[in-house]
């Protein structure tokens, strides 16, 4: 879960559904992991698209293109 403040997570082990043995505390805590990492992989990918500091010429897009 996602804090106000933008980069802080809260995760733990409490539920309402009465498990609390190990195995599903691993699961629950491995799942939070995996959602937290895939969250911010995104963003980090749309920042870096956005950062497109390279420039191509007509030119070097026409050589390309044209067969060989």
């Amino acid at each position: 879960m996602q804090m106000s403040v933008v980069g802080v997570f809260a995760v733990g082990d409490a539920n309402n559904n009465g498990s609390t043995n190990m195995p599903h505390a691993m699961f629950s805590g491995k799942r939070a992991a995996v959602c937290i990492h895939v969250k911010l992989a995104r963003e980090e990918a749309r920042a870096s698209l956005g950062k497109q500091d390279t420039e191509i010429e007509a030119r070097e897009l026409q050589g390309e293109a044209e067969p060989a």
